[in-house]
């Protein structure tokens, strides 16, 4: 049988530090229901929690351990899986406007072929290749516009902002 703290080290999580381990799990984005499996393995017996509960009781009975292993205590899980879901259930309760899940109105900008449109300041570099590109073509101001409006997916607006920053060598 291993003890509490190898089961953690069995899942490459930090056991000298209770930041480093919550920092260390944060990271992994794993399930509800992975947490309860986890919960199960360290206490012997199956969980009935909301995805939440069974996160943030996984994440106190880590802290738990390892501050009580820390204080060469002999660990008693089920007493360590009470106070972490209280502790949990203490956290949720306090912090509801922090942890209330929004449905995700994001969307990605993509280009008319589907491609991810690039991100901010990448238009201003594209927009100083193209001008270095062809500032010796002898481009007319409104053919310079339409360049940048092609090539670097500016707005005509945009474009002669830009172009007004290239010419200037506001932007070199």
């Amino acid at each position: 049988m291993t003890t509490p703290i190898q089961h953690l080290e069995s899942y490459k999580i930090p056991t000298t530090s209770q930041p480093k381990a919550i920092r260390h799990i944060s990271e992994l984005e794993l399930t509800g229901t992975v947490f309860r499996n986890r919960i199960a393995e360290l206490t012997g017996t199956t969980v009935d929690l909301s995805d939440k509960q069974a996160e943030f009781t996984y994440k106190y009975m880590v802290q738990n351990i390892i501050s009580r292993t820390a204080n060469d205590k002999v660990l008693d899980m089920s007493d360590i899986y009470v106070a972490s879901s209280k502790q949990a259930s203490n956290f949720i309760g306090q912090n509801q406007h922090v942890l209330i899940e929004k449905e995700s109105t994001y969307k990605p900008k993509v280009n008319s072929d589907g491609t991810k449109k690039p991100k901010k300041g990448s238009k201003k570099i594209l927009a100083i290749q193209v001008y270095n590109d062809n500032k010796d073509k002898n481009l007319s101001r409104k053919e310079f516009i339409a360049l940048l409006v092609k090539d670097v997916d500016l707005t005509p607006a945009g474009a002669s902002t830009y172009y007004s920053n290239l010419k200037s060598e506001k932007w070199s």
